[in-house]
């Protein structure tokens, strides 16, 4: 028996995702004394003095589960953002936070439409959700299409996500292309905004 055949199509066409290998791994393959490792957005100052204490602190109760409710993070960043804290939730990074976006509001039947190329997470989910993903290519300048994101969307679609800035390009849609493509977006469809790297946006029409 082909045990494929147990498995929804967008679960067997999802190909294994491939993570960037550890420094270790790297110098003993390639027979390097030392490494300096630019990718998986990881920061190569290593943690502020301050987490590692708030670290320690955290470990004394390791034999106990956490707060799933996040008390004390959520209203730091509601404090920080300037929102109530109740609209305000957490995810163990964007992954799961989107993932659990597609899975709430996208049912069977329904698309959601993001533009491509852009953070590999949109399609990827989208593949494994009920195949939903609808594809929009960017613009000549490597920014979202968003007439055409909005062209795009027939009755079946629930969900847009734009990543602004965009991964992996680097660009930006303005606030007035934005506003632009809120109104012509149908009341029906939820607008998810990835702003993971807002806070590499310098420019004044963000």
């Amino acid at each position: 028996m082909d045990f494929k055949q147990l498995f929804r199509p967008g679960i067997v066409a999802t190909r294994p995702y491939s993570p960037g290998k550890p420094i270790s791994e790297v110098q003993r393959e390639l027979g390097l004394d030392s490494v300096v490792k630019l990718a998986s957005n990881e920061n190569p100052e290593g943690p502020l003095p301050s987490v590692l204490e708030a670290v320690s602190r955290a470990a004394l109760d390791l034999n106990r589960y956490p707060d799933a409710a996040c008390y004390e993070l959520t209203h730091a960043v509601a404090d920080d953002l300037g929102v109530a804290p109740g609209n305000l939730i957490f995810g163990n990074g964007s992954n799961e936070v989107i993932d659990m976006f597609i899975r709430a509001l996208v049912s069977p039947g329904e698309n959601v439409v993001f533009g491509h190329p852009s953070f590999i997470v949109y399609p990827l989910t989208c593949g494994v959700h009920f195949e939903c993903g609808r594809a929009v290519p960017l613009d000549a300048g490597d920014r979202h299409d968003l007439h055409a994101m909005a062209a795009a969307m027939d009755d079946a679609t629930k969900l847009a996500i734009v990543c602004n800035p965009n991964n992996p390009t680097g660009t930006y849609n303005t606030a007035a292309e934005f506003d632009a493509f809120l109104n012509d977006v149908p009341e029906r469809v939820i607008v998810l905004v990835d702003e993971a790297y807002y806070e590499y946006v310098a420019a004044a029409d963000y």
